[in-house]
This record gives C-alpha cells, sequence and structure tokens, in this order.
C-alpha cells in the first residue's frame, strides 16, 4: 500500500537554482573572471564555448555601460586578462580559434571532454604553462610540424623541438 505522506526531498535548501538558459554563462561569472583572471566552467554540459566567454575582455561588460566613478566595487576599466581557463569535463568536441584573444593564459583544462583536435593557433599562447587533455578520445592536434596522436587517456608530442611537452598533463 502506498503511503499518503510524500517524502521529504533530503536535499531541500541545499540546491542551486539556476536561471541561466543552458549553453550560456551567467554575466555575474563573467564579472568575477574579469576581476580575477580566473574561469572555471568545468560540469556544465557544454557542447560549446559560449561566444560571450571568448569575447570576456573584448567586449563592453554590462557593469560598464552606467558609468561611475565613484563605484569602487565595479572598476571594469581594471579588468585582469584571463590567465586560468578551465573546461573541463563537459561535451566539447572542438575548442574556437577565438582561444587566442587570451595570450596572457598559463593554464587550460580541457580534460575528460570529447575533443578530437585542439586549434592550430594553440602554439601562439606563449604564456601557456600547462595544458591539461586527460581523458578524452583526442585523436589529433592539428599544430603545423605537430602530428599528434593520441588515443583514450592521452595524446603523444611528436616531431616538434619547439614545444614543451611538460605543458601537456596526460
Amino acid at each position: 500500500m502506498a503511503s499518503r505522506f510524500k517524502r521529504p526531498n533530503p536535499r531541500a535548501g541545499f540546491q542551486q537554482k539556476d536561471d541561466t538558459p543552458s549553453g550560456t554563462v551567467h554575466p555575474s561569472i563573467l564579472k568575477q573572471a574579469r576581476k580575477s583572471g580566473q574561469l572555471n566552467l568545468s560540469q556544465r554540459n557544454l557542447s560549446t564555448v559560449p561566444d560571450t566567454v571568448w569575447r570576456l575582455n573584448i567586449d563592453v561588460p554590462e557593469e560598464a555601460r552606467t558609468v561611475s566613478l565613484d563605484n569602487t566595487e565595479d572598476r571594469w576599466w581594471e579588468q585582469t586578462e584571463l590567465t586560468k581557463l578551465i573546461l573541463a569535463s563537459n561535451l566539447l568536441t572542438e575548442l574556437s580559434e577565438d582561444i587566442s584573444n587570451f595570450p596572457a593564459l598559463t593554464v587550460l583544462d580541457v580534460h575528460d571532454n570529447r575533443l578530437e583536435s585542439l586549434p592550430d593557433n594553440l602554439k601562439t599562447l606563449e604564456n601557456l604553462v600547462k595544458l591539461d587533455i586527460r581523458t578524452h578520445s583526442l585523436c589529433q592536434i592539428d599544430q603545423p610540424g605537430t602530428p599528434v596522436t593520441g588515443s583514450r587517456g592521452g595524446a603523444e608530442i611528436l616531431n616538434d623541438p619547439n614545444f614543451d611537452s611538460d605543458k601537456l598533463v596526460n
């Protein structure tokens, strides 16, 4: 016999409500990334990275539309370049060539995705110290002079004397 009383949800009160449409990033997260230089978009089921992310330091932020020099909290003109981008544990199959919009990037974490290749201009990120590409089906990184073969669990960089393999985490 079924109970007449509905069982209480043990997670009630601990779940976060997210009114952001799927595949987008809430403006407050982008605002924080402009301040800190770090953006963590892991575990969001993203199949593509939204254009607002790639244009983080290019587009005029929402808070800049009403300029007030008295507001010391929202100094959008003091934004920091992105140095750490975490896109781990999503459904990404590719990264945009717009990754070059982040020349100060030192850490790029794209592990646990469905990446099939990495953009050609990834090598232009001269400050990149750590590239995490673990646990996905990376088939090929199309970089001139850098044929890359890979399998589930990592990649192997071949024939490139200029590429620092210590940047890879596999």
